[in-house]
């Protein structure tokens, strides 16, 4: 079930590490936003499974599997409830990391060096989701929306990262440079 996956998810996030920042709790509130939207679709749909099991007890008082089954929608339903008052006390607590200690399939906020956001220079813009930046010699294929970006101009960013792999472009010199690639990370 899709909202069990988020509500999973949001947990591991909890127990990752500690972070106050104002951004990261934006996210923390974008993030419980989606997961409430998800368990009143869910809640919806159990809810008038629950009525047609009710519906079709009423004209078949007898079969005792009808009535099984309508416990255990309610016992869903009750448990999705719980699940949603647990989530809405928990602070979400993403782990940081500076970009230079991030290892491959790691997910995390990447932060400069004193735990404030990373703001690397925008070396190239690939395309609308895709950018080169550089971070003191180095540079970075970064997955991100480029719409109000300029080259040569700092950037700054405060999304979950996840290092995968690498990605290989041309130079202005007619040549190829490869670098490691920061995919964006969303949430399931």
């Amino acid at each position: 079930m899709k909202s069990a996956t988020l509500l999973l998810a949001l947990a591991a996030a909890t127990m990752a590490c500690a972070a106050d920042d104002e951004a990261l709790q934006a996210k923390y509130k974008t993030i419980l936003a989606e997961a409430r939207k998800q368990r009143d679709a869910d809640l919806e749909k159990e809810q008038a499974a629950l009525a047609k099991a009710k519906k079709n007890l009423a004209t078949a008082r007898a079969n005792k599997a009808q009535a099984a089954e309508i416990k255990k929608l309610q016992d869903r339903v009750d448990e999705l409830n719980q699940s949603v008052k647990e989530l809405e006390n928990t602070k979400v607590v993403l782990p940081k990391v500076q970009v230079s200690k991030l290892t491959e399939g790691k997910i995390a906020v990447i932060v400069g060096a004193t735990d404030k956001p990373w703001t690397p220079e925008v070396n190239r813009i690939v395309d609308e989701n895709n950018a080169v930046v550089k971070w003191g010699d180095k540079f970075y294929w970064v997955e991100t929306p480029t719409k109000d970006m300029m080259e040569g101009k700092k950037l700054e960013l405060v999304n979950l990262y996840e290092l995968s792999g690498t990605k290989t472009y041309k130079t202005t010199l007619g040549g190829t440079n490869t670098v490691p690639f920061l995919k964006r990370f969303v949430l399931p």
